[in-house]
């Protein structure tokens, strides 16, 4: 596949999950904590999860096959050896570490 097209669709999935986050952490919580009530953020979690969980899973797909067109095998990860590898390593340690 073309590395724009990929680019292209790895850049609105991350419009996607980032921008449906801010709007719940913008919009939905204040509201939330105000009222001390859950339900309009648990309905608001119900209605985007399907939507935010696939744009997750084009963003490490296209991630890894983009990472892959430039030549940076699996092998290769976390060695830093040069710019590419090294945002690969990076945004893989920053998105596989636990957020507890």
């Amino acid at each position: 596949m073309n590395h724009h097209l990929l680019l292209i669709i790895h850049l609105i999935c991350a419009t996607v999950w980032v921008g449906g986050h801010l709007y719940i952490a913008i919009r939905v919580l204040p509201k939330t904590l105000k009222s001390k009530d859950c339900t309009e953020l648990l309905a608001m979690e119900k209605s985007y999860e399907p939507l935010g969980m696939s744009a997750l899973a084009l963003l490490i797909i296209t991630g890894i096959w983009m990472t892959l067109q430039f030549g940076i095998s699996l092998d290769q990860w976390f060695s830093f050896s040069n710019p590419i590898e090294k945002v690969t390593s990076t945004s893989y340690y920053y998105f596989s570490a636990p957020f507890c």
